[in-house]
């Protein structure tokens, strides 16, 4: 659906695909500000984001990420921050963004574009956020985690604690609604 290509073009006129940088290779990037920006896939990165951040030598002042979901976020932030901490690079700011859920297998895409997620408003907060290099990571309830140990126990044969199983590339397939526009195959990085 293209959510977070979408928000990284609202924050920066320099983007990079996580993607293309793990296919090419490329980990070494040095701004004053670095922003990552990805899909929260079961409460937690995609594996390729994760092994990015534990890879990446990201050299900045001011290092943020904003996370999209559709659905449920739960303790994702707090997932992301244990993942920079641990790869050397603590995040300044993690916030999350609702945005259209596209999980095409239990949402509706045209019912999912008819529900404000007020994405503009959000979004404006976040860029505001950004603007003066607030310090802030989005806090997590019990609830929150209790929901995501949930999720875990139920879907432990796709999902574990470090993300989405190797093989599970191997249970997608592409069906007739495919529209074939190509975008997967360009950032594929296998």
């Amino acid at each position: 659906t293209g959510n977070c290509l979408y928000i990284a073009k609202q924050l920066s006129d320099h983007t990079i695909s996580i993607p293309q940088a793990m296919k090419k290779g490329e980990f070494v990037y040095e701004a004053e500000e670095i922003g990552i920006v990805y899909p929260i896939y079961g409460h937690m990165p995609p594996n390729m984001v994760r092994a990015f951040i534990q890879k990446a030598q990201l050299k900045c002042n001011y290092l943020f990420a904003i996370l999209t979901y559709g659905n449920r976020k739960c303790n994702a932030a707090e997932i992301c921050d244990q993942i920079g901490k641990d790869s050397g690079h603590p995040f300044d700011y993690i916030a999350t963004l609702l945005m259209v859920d596209n999980w095409l297998p239990n949402f509706d895409m045209n019912e999912q574009m008819q529900i404000d997620k007020k994405i503009p408003e959000n979004l404006a907060r976040i860029q505001s956020d950004l603007n003066v290099q607030k310090k802030a990571i989005e806090p997590v309830t019990d609830e929150e985690r209790q929901q995501h140990a949930e999720f875990l126990s139920r879907a432990s044969a796709i999902f574990t604690a470090e993300g989405i199983h190797a093989k599970a590339e191997n249970w997608f397939t592409v069906t007739d609604k495919c529209i074939t526009c190509g975008i997967c195959v360009k950032v594929c990085p296998k």
